[in-house]
């Protein structure tokens, strides 16, 4: 639970906490000094322990990279090709927009589309089926409806 905080604190609280813990040695004094400092909520004592033994563990106080398959929706290259797509046509479907992105290479799913857009704040184009009116449809549709 408490590496959650930690995680959520900037690389600059990180620093300033490595720097007060080793000028005081004392876990609680230091997540009360970050706490002033910072205009933040108190840390808890186990959350600077943990920042202390990750930093003396790895030498660095930033988050060490994760495994798996990165996120294509995430990556700045990606969103600009889908704007430089998406923006000229006002009305495009995800799936449509994701067989255009395809066909420049690399396969792109219509969901991988939409969040992306969601990411770049566009809303997703969903087409809507609209049936004309016209004077007479009343008199046609009434006719067929209210035979005695």
């Amino acid at each position: 639970l408490s590496y959650n905080i930690v995680q959520r604190l900037t690389k600059e609280e990180r620093i300033k906490a490595i720097q007060c813990y080793y000028e005081t040695l004392n876990a609680t004094q230091t997540a009360r000094l970050i706490a002033n400092d910072f205009n933040r909520p108190e840390l808890r004592r186990q959350s600077i322990v943990e920042l202390v033994k990750k930093f003396e563990d790895t030498g660095s106080v930033a988050d060490q990279l994760r495994c798996g398959r990165p996120s294509t929706a995430q990556s700045t290259e990606f969103q600009a090709r889908l704007s430089a797509h998406a923006l000229p046509q006002e009305a495009i479907s995800t799936r449509r927009l994701a067989h255009q992105l395809s066909a420049d290479g690399e396969t792109v799913s219509h969901m991988t589309v939409q969040r992306a857009l969601k990411n770049i704040s566009l809303h997703v184009y969903r087409p809507v089926l609209l049936n004309a009116l016209y004077e007479d449809d009343h008199d046609r549709s009434s006719a067929n409806y209210f035979r005695g």
